[in-house]
């Protein structure tokens, strides 16, 4: 199963490549199949203009990266799930067993439970090809659980933007890159760039709220063990994603602010901030945070103006951090992931109450035991790796003579799927 994913995000672009290479007769079969891997991995980054590509194009890219965000909330639920990794292994039961409603075994019944299972055939085996069981027969059932609900989120998020002023070609390609947050758009997205809709900030308020399921599982079909909490309030990854982005854009509105305070002294109170230039910095650093931390890379009509009104240039490894912490588990949003950190900050707390109060109880519940036992040894496992494979990247991207902090943004980029990062190189 895990084969037929790489496969599908390795050879399926080889024939999504053939029609942008006929459409660009100037350009090769691997750059055309380099820009379909990167729009069906919901990464986003290309190696053409977005002005030199005609619409057409642009809009066979937000397909092929749309189609790449189902295939991830369908693989989630279809494959990963029955194998317990891919971030479900943070808060699947170590015991087989509804611990809510059954009691832990004892120590004796826990070694004759291990030996039972030792004598039962692998899932594998014939007897267990069921149609429940089967690869092919999941992801179709949950394909249609899915869809309707994904399309549907598109369809809702495309009229709204028309409603508000934006082209059709710039709404559909905007609605798909936000809900498979693939960042694909006919626009620039360098973070740089002064990224002006016709929809401006009204747009960008509905695109921040259909946003907000790249944050959780919770607000998707299947999945459903992954609520580690009864209540979408108490939920761990949206409280992490909303301490991040509020600390992340109160960090920034006070660079600006600090910035333009300091511009203001020097030419002696003339050239200040100007009327609701902080208000816009706010928004600007809000949107982008929570952009940014989904790993999508919608940049603000504002982030231009907050720059230019603190006169500072764009702080790129803050939103490269963004994107290593990544959205939620088994959503469309890449990166670490929210609850592995969050697992990783629970036990991190614990151990900390421990060097205080030696002999205390963590307490928690069953949840809050399981995230600093198993889930915060499986959350450090899953970092180092991907810690080390960044330094690999780094490293080869380095060997290119390229900047190091220029590479280590490439390197994020690439293994956080989160392509328009690359315009945030200084």
């Amino acid at each position: 199963m895990l084969l037929t994913v790489v496969g599908t995000v390795t050879l399926l672009p080889a024939l999504f490549a053939v029609p942008l290479m006929f459409a660009l007769p100037d350009t090769g079969f691997f750059n055309a199949w380099w820009e379909m891997v990167s729009c069906l991995t919901t990464t986003g980054a290309s190696l053409y203009s977005a002005e030199l590509l005609p619409a057409p194009l642009h809009l066979w890219r937000g397909l092929v990266g749309w189609m790449g965000g189902l295939f991830m909330l369908v693989a989630a639920t279809a494959i990963l799930a029955p194998l317990r990794i891919g971030g479900f292994e943070i808060l699947s039961s170590p015991y087989g067993r509804e611990e809510r409603i059954e009691r832990l075994p004892g120590s004796d019944r826990a070694r004759g439970a291990d030996r039972e299972r030792e004598r039962q055939a692998h899932l594998s085996s014939p007897a267990f090809q069921t149609e429940l069981a089967d690869p092919v027969s999941r992801i179709i059932r949950v394909g249609k659980t899915v869809l309707p609900i994904y399309a549907g989120l598109t369809l809702a998020l495309w009229v709204l933007l028309l409603m508000l002023g934006d082209t059709g070609l710039v709404a559909i390609t905007r609605a798909m890159g936000t809900l498979s947050t693939s960042g694909i758009s006919p626009l620039s997205t360098n973070a740089g760039a002064n990224n002006v809709v016709a929809s401006g900030v009204a747009g960008e308020i509905v695109i921040f709220l259909f946003l907000l399921p790249a944050l959780s599982r919770r607000f998707w079909p299947g999945g459903g063990e992954l609520r580690a909490s009864d209540t979408w309030r108490e939920d761990p990854e949206l409280r992490l994603a909303a301490l991040v982005v509020g600390v992340v854009a109160l960090a920034l509105f006070a660079r600006h602010f600090i910035g333009a305070i300091e511009i203001t002294l020097a030419h002696g109170g003339e050239g200040g901030a100007r009327q609701g230039g902080a208000l816009a910095a706010a928004w600007g650093g809000l949107f982008n945070g929570l952009s940014y931390l989904t790993t999508t890379g919608w940049n603000s009509v504002e982030w231009q103006g907050a720059r230019s009104w603190s006169g500072l240039t764009s702080p790129g490894l803050i939103l490269a951090g963004l994107a290593l912490m990544g959205g939620g588990v088994a959503t469309t949003a890449g990166g670490v992931k929210l609850l592995r950190v969050y697992a990783l900050l629970r036990h991190s707390e614990r151990e900390m109450e421990k060097l205080v109060h030696p002999n205390s109880i963590g307490g928690g519940g069953r949840m809050g035991r399981r995230l600093r036992a198993e889930g915060a040894f499986l959350a450090f496992v899953f970092f180092m790796l991907f810690a080390i494979t960044l330094a690999v990247v780094v490293a080869l991207v380095s060997l290119q003579r390229i900047e190091f902090e220029s590479a280590t943004i490439l390197s994020v980029a690439a293994m956080t799927n989160t392509g328009p990062l690359a315009g945030a190189i200084p």
